[in-house]
């Protein structure tokens, strides 16, 4: 009983904390407009998804220049019969189309291919994502009013994914969802965040000053290392202040694709953000805590549990409101029902099992 009454106290007292950083007025400071963008894009393998990408970029209405610097992963596919096509249809695309040398043991191969685009980059701001994306046309105007609305060194955006009907897409969207409203909530109240690699902005010259790729260090979740170095230097990090979502991507095909995707996120996460770690160690104790006392019927001080939840409740509505992220409820109820078995899974298979993404073992 002791054990049940700590973990909840001190989830609570957490989240009571959370809460008041996240409610509290704030003073910002404007920020300067950017002169020019960099779109850094490694691929590999993406014949399927470059066309829809590319499309969507040569369209974007956005207040300054942009570029797109395509990095290629040592591909095998036909893609340069995409480019071709491209290049066709949109003869004004500024495209540059760059093929990464050989990985160093120093970085993954995604890492290689970024610090290789990025050499060639001209803009102030850099902006990374990924190939298996579509993008609204004012995706890049969202980044140019983030920078000139708030002084940061850092943005964030949020992603959300193209859904079919099925149940298996619409759990994997909902899933999304629910990680970038958390990403906002933390973010915004001041502590350690996460985002997306494929939805993100830097400053080119504080990036610099990190050292790029190799001055993060090889890493499976490079967004998220990159985040952390950050926020450990003291540089700003924000959430894009409209985040509502301009860029999409695709839900994994299959249930080993799913797995592999967020036992990488779980592994790499808890690697290089202890605090995360720890916060996801005591959400998931307090849910079986409370899961526990309801099915033995033993649930000591209900009135700590319902609070624990109400805030927890509060604090997602509140962010659902402000970001404007629309959440299915049938879909989240039936992902909340998973999730126990999820992180179950995750958690009996992590020790043992190495993380192989896009072909390549990165753990």
């Amino acid at each position: 009983m002791a054990l049940t009454v700590f973990l909840q106290g001190a989830f609570l007292l957490f989240l009571l904390y959370l809460g008041a950083r996240l409610l509290r007025p704030r003073k910002v400071s404007r920020g300067e407009p950017p002169a020019f963008f960099s779109v850094i894009i490694p691929f590999k393998n993406e014949a399927n998804n470059l066309y829809a990408l590319l499309s969507s970029l040569a369209e974007q209405r956005c207040s300054i220049p942009y570029e797109i610097i395509l990095v290629n992963d040592h591909s095998n596919d036909a893609y340069e019969t995409v480019l071709t096509e491209i290049r066709g249809a949109f003869a004004e695309i500024p495209l540059r189309v760059y093929h990464a040398p050989d990985p160093s043991e120093e970085c993954t191969s995604k890492q290689n291919a970024m610090e290789y685009g990025v050499a060639f980059a001209e803009g102030d701001w850099l902006i990374f994502t990924d190939a298996d994306m579509v993008f609204f046309p004012s995706w890049l105007e969202q980044y140019y009013a983030a920078c000139c609305e708030k002084k940061s060194d850092f943005f964030f955006g949020r992603t959300a994914m193209v859904v079919s009907k099925n149940i298996f897409s619409c759990l994997q969207a909902t899933q999304l969802d629910l990680l970038f409203v958390s990403a906002w909530i933390l973010a915004r109240a001041g502590f350690d965040s996460s985002c997306m690699g494929n939805n993100m902005a830097i400053r080119k010259t504080v990036y610099d000053e990190l050292g790029g790729q190799p001055g993060l260090g090889y890493s499976m979740v490079e967004d998220k290392k990159l985040m952390t170095v950050l926020r450990r230097r003291g540089y700003g990090i924000s959430p894009t202040p409209n985040f509502s979502s301009c860029a999409y991507t695709y839900p994994e095909k299959s249930m080993k694709g799913m797995y592999l995707q967020l036992l990488r996120w779980f592994k790499g996460g808890g690697k290089e953000s202890p605090f995360l770690c720890g916060l996801g160690v005591l959400l998931l104790s307090n849910m079986g805590v409370t899961l526990y006392g309801f099915v033995s019927g033993d649930l000591y001080f209900p009135i700590l549990h319902g609070a624990v939840w109400a805030v927890l409740l509060f604090l997602y509505f509140y962010a659902v409101v402000v970001t404007k992220i629309h959440l299915s409820i049938p879909n989240l109820l039936i992902y909340i029902l998973c999730f126990p078995v999820i992180c179950l899974c995750l958690g009996c298979s992590m020790p043992f099992t190495g993380v192989v993404w896009k072909g390549e073992k990165v753990s």
